[in-house]
């Protein structure tokens, strides 16, 4: 059972490596211009990700019998799908801003402010998690 299938690992796979641009650029420097000719995708890739990775979550915690059979593949695709969320929203949170920002309160913008603001803060490490959880879950897909 690998509920995030290979697009969604591969979609995390994107946003986790562009959230890790500059510690891969440092050792890697050739993949640097394709992370920066990647970047204007950011905004679709993240919402795309975001979706991908509430649907996993979803599929999941629905399935929390499964973790008595397989606990090491369940925890990891609970961890990809949280990682491929909150990754998402990171990346796709101005283009949903630009979609429905004249429909939000005040204070329903302020709280997605400070959300964004702590998702910025610990992009490198929501980065390395999605590129450990999104190899894991594309090699289940793999491999099966």
């Amino acid at each position: 059972m690998t509920p995030m299938g290979l697009l969604g690992s591969v979609m995390l796979l994107l946003v986790a490596a562009l959230a890790c641009e500059r510690s891969l650029g440092k050792h890697l420097p050739s993949l640097r211009f394709w992370l920066q000719a990647l970047s204007p995708l950011s905004g679709m890739l993240g919402i795309g990700a975001a979706v991908s990775g509430l649907y996993c979550t979803i599929k999941m915690v629905a399935y929390l019998g499964f973790i008595r059979y397989a606990p090491v593949v369940y925890i990891g695709s609970l961890a990809a799908g949280l990682a491929s969320f909150l990754l998402g929203l990171r990346f796709g949170y101005t283009m949903l801003l630009l979609w429905f920002g004249q429909k939000l309160s005040s204070g329903q913008r302020r709280l997605g402010e400070r959300m964004h603001a702590q998702l910025c803060e610990n992009e490198t490490t929501l980065g390395a998690a999605g590129l450990v959880f999104g190899t894991f879950c594309a090699l289940l897909n793999i491999v099966k």
